[in-house]
């Protein structure tokens, strides 16, 4: 899986729905699109200090747990991507970029309770925060730039 770039809101909206009914790019364009990763290293072997990278990005789940942690769907596709862009735009010191704040979606319903949680490996990432259905928002007060395991 890679993040492909978008070019406009019109491109957006032309998006159509896949089997999970998530807007999606058609198989016959993903070749005439650019990388999110690629583009970095394509245009510049440095990443530049002006680069600020991404912002923001929404972490889908099918569970999430009190510490922000995510059951995805078993394949670490978003845990590989979050690996490869810390290596490229916050592994370089010259590069004032830091990683995106990763936030998840979730109905109440795909809450665990306080005494149950999402199994994990040292390869996943936690996310910043987590936006419930039902207003609660709940903030990783210990941010960091790397995956880490509860204690």
């Amino acid at each position: 899986m890679d993040m492909l770039s978008l070019s406009s809101r019109q491109d957006y909206e032309s998006l159509e729905p896949d089997g999970w009914c998530i807007p999606s790019i058609s198989e016959s364009s993903v070749s005439d699109r650019e990388s999110v990763l690629e583009k970095s290293i394509k245009e510049n072997k440095k990443i530049k200090q002006s680069d600020n990278g991404l912002d923001v990005i929404i972490v889908p789940g099918m569970a999430f747990d009190h510490n922000l942690r995510r059951l995805g769907h078993g394949k670490g596709f978003y845990d590989i991507f979050f690996e490869r862009y810390s290596q490229i735009y916050v592994a370089d010191r010259e590069c004032k970029s830091a990683m995106p704040f990763l936030v998840g979606l979730a109905l109440k319903e795909q809450m665990l309770p306080n005494t149950e949680h999402v199994p994990t490996e040292d390869t996943d990432w936690p996310l910043d925060g987590l936006v419930l259905g039902d207003g609660q928002i709940l903030r990783n007060t210990a941010r960091t730039q790397r995956p880490r395991q509860d204690p």
